[in-house]
């Protein structure tokens, strides 16, 4: 028998030896391909993969992925719950997708496909473009997936087209303002031009920060400063934003259990992440336009959440932590993201949703009680 990738012999036990032999030759020509390259079996389980995906993925050699599905090593978050395939929710998968299309129509299929790994806790979301082809070795039907990652070029253009978008309005707002102001306004007008004034070059600042810090977050480069606040005071910050401050169409109630609640926790990341909850929130279409930012505790956690009565259904909640996609326009959809990245990753709280179609959508933030204390 030849050997196969890393030496390792080729998985394939039931072959005759010739068959083997155009497996191994095969596999041979997976080695030198530039991409992520997986060869499945019938079953849709790996029969090789090239060194090159092993070595990006972090695994020890090829015969680990005796049986496995794509997912696994992956590391897709699902995957790493109940292994490749054997979640409902793998029905959703754009990966196993392409490779069930391939293999109902027995021909090409190529597909842009999204998936978020979980390594370490850190959550990170990938888009390749993926292409299943059928082939045949020694007469047995095999399938050909490749997986070109395309994520960094994906998320460059995504980032630019929102930071372009938001940018732009606010420089706009600010030229418009500006135009107007002249030096025969009375005070009382110079005072109402000057706050809207503030109120955009802080959006604007804000905007540039938070852009800057979900790259530093992708790149595990971002630093966490924690220190001792309580719930009062991140909830009330929140509120003091520009985006909520005297904003007219922003129907917000505060719902706080607990105002002595101390906990030790990075204020400018938590805050970010609410206030990302509640743009969501005032962005989602509802006919009740009723938000609720509230705060609790139970004997293992503090939970910061926000409310809106709007409906996420089913095949729209798949996606709702998937970068560069959104219910609203093509010009959003990392707000999400860059929540449940921030909130588990850096603050070690666990992110989470839920929606229903008679009581509406909660986003979460759940920090642990170790990093929570009470104001005695």
């Amino acid at each position: 028998m030849q050997a196969g990738l890393n030496n390792q012999p080729v998985k394939h036990l039931n072959y005759t030896e010739a068959e083997n032999e155009q497996l191994a030759l095969f596999c041979q020509f997976l080695y030198h391909l530039p991409y992520f390259a997986l060869l499945l079996d019938d079953n849709l389980k790996i029969v090789e993969s090239n060194s090159r995906y092993l070595e990006d993925t972090k695994s020890i050699n090829t015969t680990e992925t005796l049986e496995i599905g794509p997912g696994d090593i992956l590391q897709c978050e699902i995957a790493g719950e109940v292994g490749c395939g054997n979640s409902l929710k793998c029905r959703y998968c754009e990966i196993s997708n392409t490779i069930s299309e391939c293999r109902r129509h027995n021909s090409d299929v190529s597909r842009v496909c999204k998936l978020i790994s979980r390594s370490d806790n850190f959550i990170k979301a990938h888009e390749f473009l993926a292409r299943c082809s059928p082939i045949f070795i020694a007469d047995n039907r095999f399938f050909l997936l490749t997986l070109i990652d395309i994520t960094a070029e994906s998320r460059k253009q995504s980032i630019e087209k929102i930071f372009f978008h938001d940018v732009l309005n606010m420089i706009n707002g600010l030229s418009g303002l500006l135009q107007c102001m002249n030096e025969d306004m009375s005070k009382a007008e110079w005072n109402e031009y000057y706050s809207m004034l503030t109120n955009i070059t802080s959006r604007l600042l804000e905007t540039i920060v938070a852009q800057r810090d979900l790259v530093y977050a992708e790149n595990k480069e971002l630093r966490v400063n924690r220190k001792w606040i309580s719930t009062r005071e991140i909830i009330d910050s929140v509120m003091a934003n520009s985006l909520f401050k005297n904003n007219n169409n922003a129907q917000i109630k505060v719902n706080v259990e607990n105002h002595d609640l101390i906990i030790f926790t990075d204020p400018v990341l938590l805050m970010r992440v609410l206030v990302n909850m509640l743009k969501n929130a005032l962005e989602a279409k509802n006919q009740n336009p009723l938000i609720t930012l509230g705060c609790s505790n139970t004997e293992n956690s503090v939970v910061f959440f926000v409310h809106n009565y709007a409906y996420i259904s089913h095949r729209h909640a798949k996606n709702v932590f998937q970068p560069n996609w959104s219910t609203k326009d093509h010009n959003r959809g990392l707000g999400t993201y860059s929540i449940r990245l921030i909130g588990e990753y850096y603050l070690k709280g666990k992110v989470y949703f839920s929606s229903f179609p008679d009581k509406g959508t909660t986003f979460t933030i759940e920090l642990p009680i170790n990093t929570v204390y009470n104001n005695i």
